[in-house]
């Protein structure tokens, strides 16, 4: 995702209001003593001219396949 040169300029353009992830975990935790899948809601937003972003993540299925799709801001407009 952070190798795709398109995304990161429409992020920057604001064209993007977020993105959904799927991904394999590296870590292991207490609660979760395997590595697993998590999909991930990561969302951008601008303050002042400088861009943030927040990220919230959930199990997934452990034959879901990784990949992202971004939601554009046309996609989130009026809600």
């Amino acid at each position: 995702m952070l190798d795709d040169a398109p995304l990161q300029r429409a992020i920057a353009g604001r064209e993007i209001a977020g993105i959904v992830t799927t991904t394999r975990s590296v870590l292991r935790t207490a609660e979760h003593d395997n590595i697993g899948a998590f999909r991930t809601t990561i969302t951008y937003f601008f303050h002042e001219g400088t861009l943030y972003s927040d990220a919230v993540s959930v199990p997934a299925a452990p034959d879901v396949s990784n990949g992202y799709w971004p939601i554009a801001m046309d996609d989130v407009a009026g809600e």
